[in-house]
């Protein structure tokens, strides 16, 4: 595994009650992208050895994203940030707008969800969502139940996702989703 990654990374940014959250993901774009980037032609390598587009994929994720949010929450945008060479920091290069709204029940404050994946080098990727509407403190296994959850986690990892790694390979299948409390949020909200 690189010990530092310097490659790219997008977040998904949406708001939860006032509170803006960054659901980050690394990809692998073909080719270099430069500041003010257009990332609807954006293309990227997935793990079938193809290509994806970066709005059909980010569009994607942010349409699995709706159900575990309320109406009140905005995903507003994805922004394409590059990897400093060593690694400590990041250099902002693009965005391109989401505008939706969550279509499930009220967020459960202060929680946050993990999605584990396996990579194909044999390491771990995470995802993570913070305050969904997921009731909190449950660990769930494959097979998991039908739902939400289990959508995005598919979709993450499918045989043609488009979705990096730290160890510079793809994310191939998901280990668990673990539901429960976020402290620093919880310290945030009600402290």
């Amino acid at each position: 595994m690189p010990a530092i990654y310097t490659g790219y990374e997008t977040d998904i940014v949406y708001t939860v009650s006032a509170l803006e959250h960054r659901a980050r993901l690394k990809v692998n774009p073909v080719g270099t992208p430069d500041i003010g980037e257009d990332l609807t032609a954006l293309m990227l390598h997935n793990r079938a050895s193809g290509t994806m587009n970066f709005n059909d994929l980010i569009t994607a994720i942010a349409e699995l994203m709706q159900p575990l949010y309320s109406g009140a929450v905005d995903i507003q945008r994805a922004e394409l940030w590059r990897r400093t060479e060593d690694g400590s920091g990041r250099d902002y290069l693009s965005q391109v707008g989401i505008n939706l709204e969550g279509t499930g029940a009220s967020p459960n404050l202060a929680s946050q969800i993990i999605f584990t994946f396996r990579t194909q080098g044999g390491h771990i990727a995470k995802f993570y969502l913070m305050e969904t509407n997921v009731t909190s403190n449950q660990i769930l296994r494959e097979p998991f139940p039908a739902g939400a959850l289990a959508d995005l986690a598919s979709y993450l990892a499918a045989p043609d996702s488009a979705i990096y790694a730290g160890d510079e390979t793809y994310v191939w299948a998901t280990l668990g989703i673990a539901c429960g409390q976020n402290e620093k949020l919880f310290r945030s909200r009600f402290r």
